[in-house]
């Protein structure tokens, strides 16, 4: 096994609720994502991870959602992004051929992450930055809180259970509109109509973190 994806599994893993793409959905993306992401679907598969947590997806699923969180911003070459990670609460991770991991969706909390674009993606060699954020992903950062300021993912893994392949947990009311996060509120709905809805409350606010001026 690739180091890398093992270390990945170490952190993250087992893999569950597996789907395998076939050659043709994988050809599909050829020349628009990083050759070894397509490596990784083609031996391991798209799925979930720590309990549902984290989730490698397949684009194609999730291109209205995209679209409805793009389309109003002023993001450049906003159409090429595609959707290669997600987690149980509907963050949304992007890449771009020509930027790599650079724009996030939160969408329960109404927000849209930049960065600055990846030098070696920008110059052709997408290699590193595809298994850098593999290996950074983090089950903390993943997590929703409360407003206690406590993580909520295991609370409500007991108590609902995980999502599926297509479902997401979401705070009803949506927090954009007066609800509250606290665990009483969660609910898991089907994914794509979710984030399709939070797109439309309006008022996204749209960050970008540059992290070479802040260290």
């Amino acid at each position: 096994m690739d180091e890398v994806y093992e270390y990945f599994l170490s952190i993250m893993g087992p893999e569950f609720n597996k789907t395998q793409p076939t050659e043709a959905q994988i050809a599909k993306f050829s020349g628009k994502l990083p050759r070894k992401l397509l490596e990784y679907w083609h031996d391991y598969g798209w799925g979930g991870f720590y309990d549902g947590l984290f989730w490698l997806t397949d684009p194609e699923e999730y291109a209205s959602s995209v679209e409805a969180w793009l389309a109003s911003t002023n993001i450049p070459d906003k159409q090429n992004y595609l959707a290669i990670a997600r987690s149980a609460f509907g963050r949304i991770f992007l890449w771009n051929k020509k930027t790599g991991q650079n724009i996030t969706i939160i969408s329960l909390d109404s927000l849209i992450i930049t960065s600055p674009p990846d030098e070696d993606v920008a110059a052709g060699d997408d290699t590193d930055a595809l298994q850098d954020f593999l290996c950074e992903i983090d089950p903390d950062y993943l997590d929703m809180q409360d407003t206690k300021e406590n993580n909520l993912f295991k609370r409500v893994l007991r108590k609902l259970g995980p999502v599926a392949v297509d479902e997401m947990y979401c705070f009803e009311p949506a927090l954009a509109i007066g609800g509250s996060p606290i665990l009483g509120n969660i609910a898991i709905v089907k994914i794509t109509p979710q984030l399709i809805f939070l797109a439309q409350l309006g008022d996204v606010e749209i960050l970008h973190i540059d992290v070479s001026k802040i260290l």
